[in-house]
């Protein structure tokens, strides 16, 4: 069953994986697309951001550098406008607290 963070960012859409994570003094920046399906981008920007924690699941065969598929997007609401979040991904997961995401799309029909 998906989370609100991945209902509210893949729109019924397939699975994910991010294309471009980015981190910069109080913003999170996200690119997904969906594996199969539509090419709907969509860009997330978490504001007042501040990452949590960082651990990484280094493979010989993969490198770190993105793209990665996207195992679970959880979110909890934590009060007064504020969110955790935790991005899993195939060979990294990045927790972060951040304001819920503005988000764009672009490509194929919405």
């Amino acid at each position: 069953m998906a989370t609100t963070i991945e209902t509210f960012l893949y729109e019924n859409r397939a699975v994910h994986g991010v294309v471009e994570f980015t981190v910069s003094p109080g913003i999170v920046r996200l690119h997904l697309v969906p594996w199969a399906g539509p090419q709907v981008h969509t860009y997330a920007v978490f504001g007042d951001a501040r990452l949590t924690y960082v651990e990484s699941y280094p493979d010989e065969q993969k490198p770190l550098d993105p793209p990665w598929d996207v195992i679970g997007f959880d979110c909890d609401d934590l009060g007064g406008g504020r969110w955790g979040f935790c991005l899993h991904c195939d060979v990294i997961e990045w927790g972060f607290e951040a304001t819920w995401p503005v988000v764009s799309r672009a490509g194929a029909s919405q």
